[in-house]
């Protein structure tokens, strides 16, 4: 969060990266967490470089705008100023405050440009119960003009399990499958096709965001021997 710009080093942590950072410039190298907040110290410093960086590029496109950071901010001010910007985000799906990212940039972004702004409530992901839920979730803190629609149909229902710990999510997650398919045993009699109506191993997929939850889920699938193909398609964080 340092090298981001987003924490204030203090005297100790200060000396440290000072060296860890003479130690990459003689290498000619830069670390990753540092390349926003870097970019935008040369781009201030050097004024020529940023007027041959904003020539490149007369259209700037912005994703999850909701999730931006201070620097990342200041990137896009400097870049994006007198140019042509596209911003797409939903100020109800910001998560990542504790990497440092900061919502109200996204109504700074909105009200002091004066940015023409585009309302896309139509939501053709999830049948209404899914829809249903997240805003109720969201409740009156929800920022969005409109409330979603669900253009899908669908009868699904949402059923709600408090666990105390990621273990004990987990438990619950194994238990609910082991008991949809029958159990493992009958399951592999029935060549996981759910012979008699029941469910196969194949209809289910459990989506997780953090590795506290993968780091007990996949263990407790092992442990109940349940079969299991794993998939990150980013970086868990």
């Amino acid at each position: 969060r340092c090298l981001e710009g987003t924490d204030r080093l203090d005297a100790d942590l200060a000396g440290l990266i000072g060296r860890y950072r003479d130690r990459l410039a003689r290498m000619g190298a830069l670390d990753l967490s540092a390349l926003v907040a870097d970019t935008v110290d040369a781009l201030r410093a050097d004024g020529g470089f940023l007027a041959s960086v904003r020539k490149r590029f007369p259209v700037i496109a912005v994703d999850e705008l909701q999730d931006i950071n201070p620097a990342q901010f200041e990137l896009l001010r400097l870049l994006g100023d007198g140019k042509t910007v596209l911003c797409i985000g939903d100020p109800d799906q910001a998560i990542y405050g504790f990497r440092g990212s900061d919502r109200s940039l996204f109504f700074g972004f909105r009200d002091g440009t004066g940015a023409r702004t585009f309302t896309l409530p139509l939501n053709y992901r999830s049948v209404p119960a899914i829809v249903q839920a997240g805003a109720g979730i969201i409740g009156a803190g929800s920022a969005a003009p409109a409330a979603p629609v669900a253009v899908r149909s669908g009868r699904e229902r949402v059923h709600v399990a408090a666990a105390g710990d990621p273990s004990e999510e987990a438990g619950f997650i194994v238990s609910a499958i082991d008991r949809l398919v029958g159990g493992v045993d009958s399951v592999a009699v029935d060549a996981l096709r759910g012979a008699g109506g029941g469910r196969s191993f194949a209809d289910f997929a459990v989506l997780f965001r953090t590795r506290a939850v993968r780091d007990a889920l996949l263990p407790g699938f092992e442990r109940a021997g349940l079969p299991f193909t794993f998939r990150e398609d980013a970086p868990v964080t």
